[in-house]
């Protein structure tokens, strides 16, 4: 891995679910993805803000959803926690959906299988944001929250714009959160402690009408 960490925070459109994802840029040109959790808005905002607090080298956390950003940030700043925050216009989600896209096409986007995320991601549809052709996605299942899916897309874009030193990256530890009594999500957590011993997988082929042609 190179460079340090970037954090997505999706707040569900419907107002249920809140999901947190990070992404780190690999050594050979990639960006590698993981779903940290997703958790009902009501459990409030303390695991996101200590996951936060105890990740080592998050450069960025990015936060999209008019229903929670401001809590949460209050949060973030009540308990001391300094990283830089970007609050995503409409146009950058837009960017950032497209970027998710052609990414998937160039095979430049890695994972470790998640269920969680291969679920949603191979069980999710485009759908219009404005009107100038930019687009979003929306779950095909009524029990997968696509919010996971955003997040995830948040973090990617995050890390992709970044400009990071070329040097390979220190053991990187990720805070494992995992609630077993939410199942709104239906989140698998992966232990993940050195990244750098990763096996990656490409996300190419989870969304078959985008990755038509290897």
């Amino acid at each position: 891995f190179t460079g340090h960490l970037y954090a997505g925070i999706k707040y569900g459109n419907n107002g249920l679910n809140v999901a947190l994802s990070i992404a780190i840029k690999t050594n050979d040109g990639r960006i590698f993805v993981e779903a940290i959790d997703c958790r009902p808005i009501r459990y409030g905002t303390d695991w996101m803000v200590e996951w936060l607090a105890k990740a080592a080298d998050v450069a960025s956390v990015t936060i999209d959803g008019g229903n929670g950003q401001q809590i949460l940030i209050n949060a973030m700043k009540d308990a001391g926690v300094k990283v830089k925050t970007i609050l995503p216009s409409v146009s950058q989600v837009v960017v950032a959906n497209a970027t998710f896209e052609k990414r998937l096409f160039d095979k430049t986007l890695c994972h470790n299988a998640q269920p969680s995320l291969v679920n949603v991601i191979s069980n999710c549809d485009k759908r219009h944001i404005g009107t100038n052709g930019g687009f979003g996605y929306k779950s095909l299942k009524p029990d997968m929250e696509i919010a996971l899916m955003d997040s995830v897309i948040l973090a990617q874009w995050a890390a992709g714009d970044a400009k990071e030193p070329k040097k390979p990256a220190e053991d990187v530890v990720i805070p494992v959160e995992k609630d077993d009594d939410s199942d709104n999500c239906k989140n698998e957590m992966l232990v993940i402690y050195c990244l750098k011993s990763v096996q990656f997988r490409s996300l190419a082929g989870f969304l078959p009408e985008l990755t038509a042609a290897d």
